[in-house]
């Protein structure tokens, strides 16, 4: 790390690094939030020589935090949006002359840093117009996200939500306890039942952990399974999801995405006896779902099919970058 910055600096990176490894930044929203304004101190502390030394120290902090947790794209991709920002302030001919560059950059992670807080109403106020009346939504598990895009299509529309429990971890169970309460009809499955029930939905609107290069997803382990099963009965699939997930990345190793949680939840230790020493329990945090099996993507800038991302990834990454 860059002796360039002070000790209380270095402290905070340590702390936020910690997280991640630990696993403690669990949301999207928080982690995202807390590496801009992380990254943001770090550009505020630097006494200001060129652009191209406050790059090499954000991009030498963004590695350790990356590192850290390697599945954590998000981190990855806030540091590359960051260094963009960097990089256009500084190479605009627009502004004076005899305007501090580090304070048109401090400014504009600032307002990055707000429009990331204000990104959920952007996308759920586009739910009317993505689910019609008396349509049934299947969804899996318990995302912020559509938990508040489907509220936000109940106050105009009456339908009902299907939701896939999401074995071990079970979040599915506090997403329709959620869903019931703002007075949606709402019916909890297990997943096994995600085949049997496909043939009445008329919409899949599920969360994603990432979203690739390629319009592929980055999802939570059995979301390949619902997705195959909406395409057996042709039933769209729409994610919602911030941009600052996009991932200027392409997945040419699927295996290379994959997380392996404890297996704990499955067989817990004190059963561990029961079975045979030569079983082998896998318990995974994520699966990867390719674009075919995606039908719309809905962020706060626009909604569009998987072969549009690409625009997407050029208008918020400079390609030397990625």
């Amino acid at each position: 790390m860059s002796t360039n910055l002070d000790r209380n600096l270095q402290i905070q990176i340590n702390e936020v690094t910690t997280k991640l490894r630990r696993r403690q930044l669990v949301e999207s929203y928080v982690t995202a939030s807390e590496i801009i304004d992380l990254l943001r101190k770090v550009v505020s502390s630097l006494k200001w020589t060129s652009a191209n030394a406050v790059i090499k120290i954000v991009s030498e902090v963004g590695a350790q935090l990356s590192a850290a947790q390697s599945l954590q794209l998000i981190t990855d991709n806030i540091v590359k949006r960051v260094i963009c920002v960097i990089q256009s302030t500084t190479s605009d001919s627009d502004y004076d002359s005899d305007s501090d560059p580090k304070s048109l950059i401090l400014e504009e992670l600032r307002e990055m840093l707000e429009e990331i807080s204000s990104i959920h109403e952007s996308i759920c106020k586009q739910a009317p117009e993505h689910i019609h009346a008396n349509e049934i939504i299947l969804t899996y598990g318990k995302s912020y996200t559509i938990l508040e895009f489907l509220k936000q299509a109940a106050r105009k529309r009456k339908f009902e939500v299907v939701v896939v429990e999401a074995a071990p971890s079970y979040s599915g169970h506090e997403a329709a306890s959620l869903l019931a309460d703002a007075k949606i009809e709402t019916t909890l499955i297990t997943d096994s039942a995600v085949f049997a029930i496909m043939s009445r939905v008329n919409k899949v609107i599920i969360g994603t952990r990432a979203i690739m290069a390629n319009g592929g997803l980055i999802a939570p382990a059995g979301t390949h399974l619902i997705a195959q099963a909406a395409k057996h009965f042709a039933v769209p699939v729409v994610v919602c999801s911030s941009s600052y997930k996009i991932s200027p990345l392409y997945p040419h190793e699927y295996d290379a995405f994959t997380e392996l949680n404890s297996p704990a939840p499955i067989l817990h230790f004190d059963e561990a006896n029961i079975a045979d020493k030569s079983v082998e329990v896998y318990n995974p945090a994520y699966d990867y779902v390719p674009p075919e099996l995606v039908s719309l993507f809905i962020t706060e800038i626009t909604s569009c099919p998987p072969s549009y991302i690409y625009r997407l990834i050029a208008e918020n990454y400079q390609s030397k970058n990625i």
